[in-house]
């Protein structure tokens, strides 16, 4: 008798535990939407702290960067300087939350994680989100686009370049083609990178900043 008992007692906790991770993983939806609506620091269950799907709404009214570097899109929400990052590669979508222009939450494979600087796993996150901060936000050619006075194809010109430069992290681009676009606000063309690495360059304008740009290699 005690021994049936026993078998009962453990098999109700197997139940229970399977009944509480299946209820935990309705908490996350698959990694191509952005509404798992909680933080989870990384290896805990904590309850939620922050509201995914208010954040993603309120950033998705500021302007936009989107940049595609072959088969990967990114997309800079911007506050003055990026508030939201999201990264598509291979259909999968990973976002970056920043606040005071830190990385303050990661959304990765259907989790969200809050960043802590002094946990050791979240390094990682801390490394890409910064560096995607670096190359996605504002530089100061946007900043300064007003000053030019060289005429519309110029200041395409050179709000392009720039760009590049900034997303490249290099300052060896060299244009080799006139503008296929003929648009001062538009501007498509083959470009070299640091002498060896060509690529097919679209470049749009919102304003007096760059919204746009792709390079797909050659």
């Amino acid at each position: 008798m005690r021994q049936y008992i026993i078998k009962a007692t453990l098999g109700a906790s197997i139940c229970s535990s399977i009944l509480l991770l299946s209820a935990c993983g309705s908490l996350f939806p698959s990694s191509n939407t952005h509404k798992p609506g909680t933080i989870v620091e990384a290896g805990s269950t904590s309850a939620a702290k922050f509201d995914v799907n208010a954040f993603v709404q309120k950033a998705e009214t500021l302007p936009r960067f989107e940049y595609t570097h072959n088969n990967t899109h990114y997309v800079a929400y911007l506050n003055g300087q990026p508030e939201l990052i999201k990264v598509t590669h291979d259909g999968e979508n990973k976002l970056f939350f920043y606040k005071a222009g830190k990385v303050s939450a990661v959304q990765e494979n259907g989790k969200v994680y809050g960043v802590n600087d002094a946990n050791e796993s979240h390094k990682a996150f801390i490394a890409e989100g910064t560096k995607l901060y670096k190359i996605l936000g504002t530089n100061s050619a946007d900043k300064g686009a007003a000053n030019i006075k060289t005429g519309n194809d110029a200041k395409l010109n050179y709000l392009c370049i720039a760009k590049i430069q900034q997303v490249a992290q290099t300052s060896r681009v060299f244009r080799s083609s006139a503008n296929h676009a003929k648009s001062d606000v538009r501007l498509t063309a083959d470009v070299r990178l640091n002498g060896n690495q060509f690529y097919k360059m679209d470049c749009q304008l919102a304003g007096e900043r760059v919204a746009k740009l792709s390079l797909i290699k050659k």
